[in-house]
């Protein structure tokens, strides 16, 4: 996906009617949710007659902070984003209630528009320090080989919508096993740096459990694969460089993160998302600490 039809998506998402009349309702319910509140700060007034300060202090105080809000934006919003979302619904909710907090839903239009601004200017923030690998994350210590080197600046996993985590290798001397290799890599994509935050979290907790996935597969055929030559005893957490960088080892890894980013679809029983659930059960089970 490329930067335009990431701003199309997004564009799409944002500007669904569906979306806002959903959201209208709920603010709205929730002005009119607890009278007595109501009463007492506005004294008798409608909302929109009430001062600019007093209603948005009632917004912040007994609208917005109810869950309501934050599931509808999830629902109508976040929900139809491609995964790993650019941006998350806590970023929406924060922006939501700097610009609808105090307005009534009759004079949305205008708010609205700085809404959508607010977030594309959002997303663009991390678009340009691609180079500089502003989220670096660690792979560990593996083992290196002759087959394949040391890898720096290659990419790992490439998402639908643009995300790349790409890898980055510094060799290390050991006098007992010999060179090894420091793994990091980086993610690279138009995002919020809430959602580059859950995108790491969740890229680790699902690449551990891939990564020893691999490992325990290419251990079973260690006598019979010279890919697997190169594991040694103290590299016991994972594959070797050559492992994980070998043309089948990366389709699998890409094909498995890519399954465990789709969104949840609770009445379709494709193939696609039976993958996606066996993955999420395989982090979930590796997560557990007995």
């Amino acid at each position: 996906m490329s930067p335009n039809s990431q701003l199309d998506e997004v564009l799409s998402v944002l500007t669904d009617k569906e979306l806002w009349m959903n959201l209208k309702s709920v603010v709205d319910k929730n002005r009119s949710s607890d009278r007595a509140v109501k009463s007492q700060v506005f004294k008798g007034k409608q909302f929109s007659d009430a001062p600019m300060i007093d209603r948005i202090d009632f917004d912040h105080k007994n609208v917005f902070c109810d869950g309501s809000v934050s599931a509808t934006l999830s629902k109508y919003a976040i929900s139809k984003l491609t995964a790993p979302n650019m941006f998350t619904v806590r970023d929406l909710h924060g922006i939501v209630v700097s610009q609808l907090s105090g307005a009534p839903t009759s004079d949305w239009q205008e708010p609205l528009i700085r809404i959508i601004g607010h977030v594309i200017a959002e997303l663009g923030v991390y678009w340009d320090e691609q180079l500089e690998g502003y989220q670096k994350y660690s792979l560990g210590r593996w083992e290196t080989g002759e087959a394949h080197g040391v890898p720096y600046g290659e990419t790992l996993w490439t998402s639908s919508n643009g995300f790349q985590f790409v890898v980055f290798g510094d060799v290390v001397a050991d006098s007992l096993t010999g060179n090894h290799v420091n793994l990091n890599g980086s993610f690279y994509g138009w995002a919020t740096w809430d959602a580059i935050r859950d995108l790491q979290n969740d890229f680790e907790r699902a690449s551990d459990s891939l990564f020893k996935t691999m490992h325990y597969i290419c251990q079973s055929q260690h006598s019979h694969s010279e890919t697997c030559e190169h594991i040694e005893f103290f590299n016991s957490d994972g594959p070797s460089v050559e492992t994980l960088f070998s043309d089948s080892n990366k389709h699998f890894f890409q094909q498995c993160v890519d399954s465990f980013f789709l969104q949840s679809e609770k009445k379709t029983e494709s193939l696609e998302q039976r993958l996606r659930n066996c993955i999420h059960l395989l982090v979930e089970a590796d997560a557990q600490t007995s």
